[in-house]
């Protein structure tokens, strides 16, 4: 114990000099016989590397953990995947070696153990396998064409009908995907029934960016668990990861949206999380529960809560122009709050409904309410107030009230224009140009708005800002109806305009791995290392199964691959069938039968001279049974009565009988001299 002691503390020092000695140690304790040393061994070895990596001769540091990670003890395999993600974690040489036994020691090494492997795995997956995402175009390319096929000729299709016809498109995938890939996602599953939270983050991340989508939906329901019952410490990371879930693997979380209600006591970041993971699970089904919880949401005292509400709906609405009515309905009471931005978020997703042209005789009236109260000062926000203005020029030719009252509208921030927002500047120009257009002959109405028209582009000419300059010169070409620039003006400004897109806030963290802080905060932290991307030219299977690993000589002679870590429980049955149908063929033919027995019995011989056979226990098959039973019957008669002498008596009949006649079979039904078996007879 004390030699990986001394190796670590030396490690700790720091001093160059000793640096050669320290590797010579920790190489010897990489060799001990206690697996606690190795273990410590491991971690000097990355203590080593931090402190001096300049130093470090690479080879012999490799060759150390290839050592270490095909070591039969899990923990020890276990602090050597945190050496080799810390040293060369890219690095796929040394893993070729031991990557089953990787495979085989991540279900039996402790958690923290469990998370490096996971890591390490994860890594080696990227640069060692053919990326999944092409071969699920390749399953949909070949359903397509077998569709197509059978449609064309049902004949040929009858006839060249082969096994993978009646496979699924998941399974037709599972035939594309390596199958050393296949090995480890089927053994990280048992790792998702895991209580450590970072644990499963961790197999998460390997679904995440290993395996096909249909292999995701496997995390769904630990990730579930975690929300009920993880601590508040693990409880964001754990939202953030299903919400990476949903926005890139569709994952089907829909079942479980009441999970994802929020509760009094929720921190900040957890409710920001749920009512983010709640706006994307909206389908016909739940949509009225919901929307309800959405109400409870933008209507409370929590603003954080209520912005994220409304930003729910928006989500909403761009996802389901369908339920645009009821929006519009939750939406309406907050253009009449005092908090400026919760009337401004309202206004955007209210300005978004408008452009989907859904509810247009509902919407307008809502528009000519909002115009009222930004008349009469009630919305002062400038975001608030310029698409309030938007909205205004984009329904005057949808209702004519708004259409009667743009141009007051226009009267009343032209007064006070000196004094308003760049932005909202902006959006007073463009809505005069949209009222100048709509106003066609030469009618009072249209004089007097031309007047004002002028004026306002007077104004411009002379404000502070260079961009309302430059606007107003381009818009001072239209004040004459004749002009070309009149005419492209307003084919441009009365356009249709595309139903806007919405943007995910969390795009950039797509690549980013999951349960990580730099996928938390949306920037790189620390020696965050990224995840790799796939490898081009995918490494082979004789480089992971060397010939000794992988054949082995059956019975007969013949070479035959070892499948104990692919078998399943049919390929178990399947093969035991074919064992009783080659033994029935073999009793029913009686000549093969005399020469296999006369070739196993010439083996025999032979094996019995190789090597001794070892001592066997000696049975005697021609005892009576009757003392036996007469014993039993004796005993267990003085057992029930009173008298001393009788069960002594009893007791030394019973012992010697047992040493005579223990072999034989009817001692095993006893219940007491189960016990006694063990005893070798003399």
């Amino acid at each position: 114990m004390c030699g990986p002691w001394r190796s670590e503390c030396s490690a700790r020092s720091g001093s160059p000099p000793i640096y050669p000695v320290v590797m010579v140690a920790v190489q010897k304790c990489s060799q001990d016989i206690t697996a606690h040393v190795r273990k410590t061994a491991a971690i000097a070895l990355t203590q080593l590397y931090a402190l001096s990596p300049e130093q470090t001769n690479l080879s012999s540091v490799k060759k150390v953990l290839s050592e270490l990670l095909a070591d039969k003890n899990a923990d020890v395999v276990g602090a050597a995947a945190m050496a080799f993600n810390r040293i060369c974690p890219d690095d796929v040489d040394v893993i070729h070696p031991v990557f089953m036994n990787l495979c085989t020691q991540v279900n039996h090494a402790e958690e923290i153990g469990q998370v490096f492997i996971l890591k390490l795995l994860l890594r080696y997956c990227r640069l060692s396998f053919k990326n999944v995402e092409g071969t699920e175009k390749d399953a949909t390319t070949v359903e397509k064409k077998s569709h197509s096929a059978s449609s064309d000729d049902e004949s040929s299709s009858s006839s060249s009908s082969s096994s993978e016809a009646d496979l699924n498109e998941e399974e037709q995938m599972d035939l594309k995907l390596d199958r050393d890939l296949l090995l480890v996602l089927r053994n990280v599953r048992k790792l998702l029934r895991t209580t450590n939270s970072a644990v499963l983050i961790a197999v998460c991340n390997i679904y995440f960016f290993c395996s096909p989508k249909h292999h995701c939906t496997e995390c769904i329901k630990p990730l579930v668990r975690f929300v009920g019952s993880g601590s508040d410490e693990s409880l964001p990371i754990i939202l953030s990861t299903i919400h990476g879930f949903i926005c890139q693997k569709d994952c089907v979380f829909e079942k479980y949206y009441k999970d994802f209600y929020v509760n009094p006591e929720d921190a900040r970041d957890v409710y920001l999380l749920k009512i983010a993971i709640l706006g994307r699970l909206v389908n016909a089904s739940n949509a009225d529960d919901i929307l309800n919880e959405f109400k409870a949401y933008v209507h409370g005292f929590n603003t954080d809560v209520v912005l994220e509400g409304i930003q729910g709906l928006q989500r909403i609405a761009s996802a389901h122009p369908e339920f645009s009515s009821r929006i519009v309905r939750l939406l309406q009471p907050l253009f009449s709050e005092t908090n400026p931005r919760v009337v401004a978020d309202a206004i955007s997703v209210f300005r978004l409904l408008v452009m989907q042209k859904k509810e247009s005789e509902e919407t307008s009236k809502y528009v000519f309410k909002l115009m009222n109260q930004v008349v009469q000062g009630e919305i002062v926000s400038p975001v608030a107030v310029k698409s309030v203005l938007w909205l205004v020029g984009e329904n005057i030719p949808q209702h004519e009230a708004i259409a009667g009252g743009a141009p007051d509208c226009f009267r009343v921030f032209l007064k006070q224009f000196p004094d308003l927002d760049s932005s909202v500047k902006e959006e007073v120009l463009i809505l005069g140009c949209k009222i100048w257009f709509h106003l066609e002959g030469q009618s009072e109405l249209s004089e007097r708005f031309k007047n004002m028209y002028l004026f306002a582009l007077k104004y411009a000419s002379f404000d502070d800002d260079y961009v309302i300059r430059d606007l107003g010169r381009m818009v001072e070409g239209t004040k004459e109806r004749d002009s070309p620039l009149f005419q492209l003006a307003k084919s441009a400004l009365l356009s249709e305009k595309p139903s806007p897109s919405y943007t995910e806030p969390h795009s950039d963290r797509r690549s980013t791995e999951l349960g990580t802080l730099t996928n938390y905060l949306g920037f790189p932290v620390f020696d965050y290392k990224a995840i790799p991307e796939w490898t081009e030219t995918p490494i082979g299977v004789d480089e992971r199964h060397p010939a000794s690993h992988t054949l082995s000589a059956s019975p007969g002679g013949k070479l035959s691959s070892s499948s104990s870590f692919y078998s399943s429980e049919k390929e178990s049955s399947s093969s035991g069938k074919s064992e009783e149908r080659s033994d029935a063929t073999e009793t029913d033919d009686t000549t093969d039968t005399d020469s296999s027995s006369e070739e196993s019995s010439s083996s025999q011989e032979s094996d019995s001279k190789a090597a001794p056979a070892p001592p066997s226990r000696p049975t005697n098959k021609n005892i009576c049974p009757t003392p036996i039973v007469a014993c039993n019957f004796f005993f267990f008669f003085t057992v029930l009565t009173r008298k001393r002498t009788l069960k002594s008596l009893a007791f030394f009949l019973w012992s010697v009988f047992i040493a005579v006649f223990i072999p034989h079979p009817l001692c095993h039904s006893l219940s007491f001299s189960s016990s006694l078996y063990c005893i070798p007879r003399k």
